[in-house]
């Protein structure tokens, strides 16, 4: 009951907030720059020291290489152990042959965060299955304290999908928000997307 209190109070919020910017805004054009409230707001507060995500579903590990927006392989073990993981509770635009718009901007956002990164830690959700479709683990992304999942959201590059996870209900909230900002996906044209309109 209180976490649907907390929902409830998180969702007025939210409308309220956009009811002002939508009495305050002179112009059409979006707010330049995103804020990310929500990421800011969540620390990792697990103990990874010593534990494998493979093994035990949580770890530091390192990148071997960025697929896309949700997707990267990484490594354990000093690099005996590769293995893929999708990002939990979300879903970038496409890039390749499939390519939609904001798909190429949302991988390098990832690939520019990833290769940056001092730390990466992976975190399986016991709410959902170890491994996803075409046998890629399923796990939250911590780089360097921040939930990328959850960033990804506040930065208009995906919607939320995890809703029944436990990052659920602010990943929920942040995609409310982040929809009334117009940005990326909700609304902005691709500069670097090749529309045939």
């Amino acid at each position: 009951m209180k976490k649907m209190n907390r929902v409830i109070i998180g969702l007025l919020l939210i409308q309220f907030s956009a009811m002002l910017i939508a009495c305050e805004g002179q112009t059409s054009r979006p707010s330049s720059e995103l804020k990310t409230p929500f990421t800011d707001a969540i620390t990792l507060d697990l103990d990874y020291e010593g534990l494998s995500f493979v093994e035990d579903g949580l770890g530091a590990v390192q990148l071997h290489r960025c697929v896309d927006g949700d997707t990267a392989r990484f490594t354990e073990d000093g690099g005996l152990t590769h293995y893929s993981v999708r990002f939990l509770g979300i879903d970038t635009p496409e890039v390749g042959r499939n390519a939609e718009p904001w798909g190429a901007a949302a991988s390098r956002y990832v690939c520019d965060r990833l290769n940056a990164a001092e730390t990466i830690v992976l975190e399986w959700d016991a709410s959902t299955t170890r491994l996803g479709t075409y046998g890629r683990y399923l796990a939250f992304v911590w780089v360097d304290g921040r939930l990328l999942n959850l960033e990804l959201i506040e930065l208009a590059f995906t919607e939320s999908m995890g809703i029944r996870t436990r990052f659920g209900e602010e990943m929920t909230l942040a995609w409310f928000a982040t929809r009334e900002t117009g940005r990326r996906i909700y609304g902005e044209r691709d500069p670097d997307y090749p529309y045939t309109d």
